[in-house]
């Protein structure tokens, strides 16, 4: 996999052999507000206030492909690592996707690039 991010204020390309598959709370919590970065192996989110969070990957038409996250959360910074499977397990191939946070009335999208 190949993404580019603004690490430590610096956009970079970064590169990704294998998967992860782990939810952390980030450890920075100030200044929360509704936010989604995504790339093809890190979603991080901010909810300002404790709600539900729905956490959707889709696919280039629109199609479901994996639920992320469905559950009440607390407010906060949060980050999950996806290890670029569907909601059965299969590895998905090659492609645009597209990462969707869900929190109330409030919905943001963010597209990823999935590579070998």
């Amino acid at each position: 996999m190949v993404w580019w991010d603004n690490r430590d204020d610096w956009w970079e390309i970064y590169y990704k052999r294998g998967w992860f598959e782990q939810v952390e709370v980030a450890e920075d919590t100030e200044d929360v507000g509704y936010c989604l970065g995504a790339s093809p192996s890190v979603i991080r989110y901010s909810i300002p206030q404790d709600n539900k969070v729905y956490i959707i990957i889709s696919d280039i038409v629109g199609r479901r492909v994996r639920i992320l996250l469905s559950g009440s959360m607390n407010a906060g910074n949060y980050r999950f690592n996806w290890n670029g499977c569907d909601d059965q397990g299969n590895p998905l191939p090659e492609g645009v996707y597209f990462c969707q946070l869900r929190v109330g009335g409030h919905s943001l999208t963010r597209k990823l690039i999935l590579l070998e």
